[in-house]
């Protein structure tokens, strides 16, 4: 967003949007120019069958359906108690193989958990495969999994957020 000044140069204008999320009030500064990019409004995962993967996430992390399509296969939207979504929608084609952690392209989604142990136990017996080692470092537990079509995720939690929410 931009203004006119006088000399006909366009000046940048600073947009703030107030945002509430779960009973706090927070101001978010957006940028100048750009369009004000914000925050991700959500990530797509593309899936075989997303309707079953869409009620695994849901089941297994607690996230709350927002959306549903009626197409068949579906295209579902799932939202997590901070308000972070996630779409899955009908793959096209199949990888050849599972992406490894430094391929080319989109490869994790990390999740921020508050009880790092009680998480992992809780995935693992809800049919995520635990991949590699526990990471530990300086005061971040992270582990790797795979969804049940082999999608690439981890839980995290840091001992202090990189960015105060």
């Amino acid at each position: 967003m931009a203004v006119r000044r006088e000399d006909g140069r366009r000046k940048p204008i600073e947009v703030t949007a107030k945002v509430r999320m779960e009973g706090m009030e927070m101001a978010e500064k957006t940028g100048g120019e750009g369009g004000g990019f914000a925050a991700i409004e959500h990530v797509g995962i593309a899936a075989k069958d997303p309707a079953r993967l869409a009620d695994w996430y849901r089941e297994t992390f607690g996230w709350r359906e927002v959306m549903r399509t009626d197409a068949s296969p579906p295209v579902v939207f799932l939202a997590t108690p901070a308000g972070d979504m996630v779409e899955i929608l009908p793959a096209k084609t199949s990888l050849a193989g599972e992406k490894d952690n430094f391929d080319r392209g989109y490869v994790h989604l990390a999740i921020r958990v508050e009880d790092y142990d009680a998480a992992v136990e809780h995935i693992r017996r809800a049919g995520g495969r635990l991949e590699g080692d526990p990471i530990d470092s300086k005061g971040t537990k992270v582990r790797f999994f795979r969804d049940p079509e082999g999608n690439l995720l981890h839980v995290i939690r840091r001992q202090r957020p990189l960015v105060e929410r």
